[in-house]
């Protein structure tokens, strides 16, 4: 009986779901997902949006006629005392302001 108990559990175990780092692929389109998601209310109607151009690791330059706005990934640190675990990146999105030539 103490065996089935044993398999029983670890048939359990194995179901638990896993989580995995994104594909680069999938992991970009995350975050320019989350870039449009943060700027498009500060865009608003007047500044509908042509472009987002990346200009480095994390950076980025969201781009609607003679606008620009400078955008930034930053990493989500854990929460306190938490141990690292693997996943898909945890980040926020950081913007400037939009500057208008």
């Amino acid at each position: 009986m103490a065996r089935w108990k044993w398999v029983g559990l670890t048939m359990l175990a194995g179901t638990a779901p896993a989580l995995a780092a994104l594909p680069p692929h999938y992991q970009r389109q995350h975050e320019l997902e989350a870039i449009l998601a943060h700027v498009v209310e500060e865009f608003g109607i007047d500044h509908p949006i042509d472009s987002i151009v990346m200009k480095g690791t994390d950076f980025y330059d969201v781009i609607s006629g003679p606008c620009r706005m400078e955008v930034v990934i930053v990493d989500v640190p854990p929460a306190a005392g938490a141990e690292p675990m693997v996943g898909p990146r945890q980040f926020a999105v950081e913007s400037g302001p939009m500057v208008c030539d």
